[in-house]
């Protein structure tokens, strides 16, 4: 069969080319927090930033917007503990 994702035949793909359009195209939610205890809200939302490489700024700018969105601004410094 054929499997098309956002006018991507991901069928050719490469490992590369499927992980950068999962990482780009596909959301997970899980049943389960899955944060880093280590790292704050802030830092924990900015991994996957990081690895979509978006600067900085960029980062700072995302993650402020949707944690006000969320309701969750207030506690970008706390830690999943």
């Amino acid at each position: 069969g054929e499997y098309w994702l956002d006018g991507v035949d991901v069928r050719g793909l490469n490992d590369n080319a499927r992980s950068k359009l999962r990482n780009e195209k596909i959301g997970f939610i899980f049943q389960s927090f899955n944060l880093i205890p280590d790292l704050n809200l802030f830092d924990n939302v900015d991994v996957p930033l990081r690895y979509r490489g978006f600067g900085a700024a960029e980062r700072k700018k995302r993650i402020e917007e949707s944690l006000t969105r969320v309701g969750l601004a207030s506690r970008m410094k706390h830690y999943p503990s």
